[in-house]
């Protein structure tokens, strides 16, 4: 079914049934819900959900990050953006508001020189007067930096952390800096 706007109520009836079997709640899930049911039709909506359902009960579907299951409205969300085209990716999960890039009005962002590395030394001694901490190291650093020196697209940050070096610096692959607390990667 395609609805129309002579089928509000029908449109709003069964948004807040597919809201209510996801356990959405929140404002912006039940508008991109509502805009599904409108541009695709409750018959693909209503197969979408019974996808997220089958997910759900083999197991779920960890998040990127790998530290628990999606809800069961983000796995409904994934499997509706990677169901729809570009074209209704936008009109559902950006409300139509869409430009190509290069196109008028599309703000253009300043390319950053490259990065000078002879202010190396300068901009690290500049982070490390205010270290943060680090509570875990991965790709990525997950804890508060205190100073964050940037130039142009590099960031620099100093982060200290009081748990011993993992096995990767133990085995000798990487080195530590001097310094309690201090690594660097080779």
């Amino acid at each position: 079914m395609t609805t129309t706007p002579q089928d509000k109520a029908t449109l709003d009836a069964i948004t807040r049934e597919i809201a209510a079997q996801l356990g959405e709640t929140e404002e912006d899930p039940i508008r991109q819900i509502k805009r599904a049911v409108r541009i695709l039709g409750e018959h693909r909506v209503r197969t979408v959900v019974a996808r997220a359902l089958d997910i759900e009960a083999a197991g779920g579907l960890m998040r990127a990050d790998g530290s628990q299951n999606r809800s069961l409205g983000g796995v409904f969300f994934i499997l509706m953006r990677d169901d729809v085209g570009r074209k209704d990716f936008y009109r559902i999960f950006k409300g139509g508001h869409h430009q190509r890039p290069g196109t008028t009005g599309t703000p253009t962002r300043p390319v950053p020189a490259p990065f000078d590395w002879a202010t190396f030394g300068a901009c690290a001694a500049q982070a490390m007067s205010e270290p943060g901490e680090a509570t875990t190291v991965k790709l990525t650093v997950i804890g508060r930096p205190g100073k964050i020196v940037e130039r142009g697209d590099v960031a620099f940050v100093a982060l200290r952390s009081e748990k011993v070096p993992n096995e990767a610096v133990a085995e000798g692959r990487r080195s530590p800096c001097r310094g309690p607390g201090r690594q660097a990667a080779d």
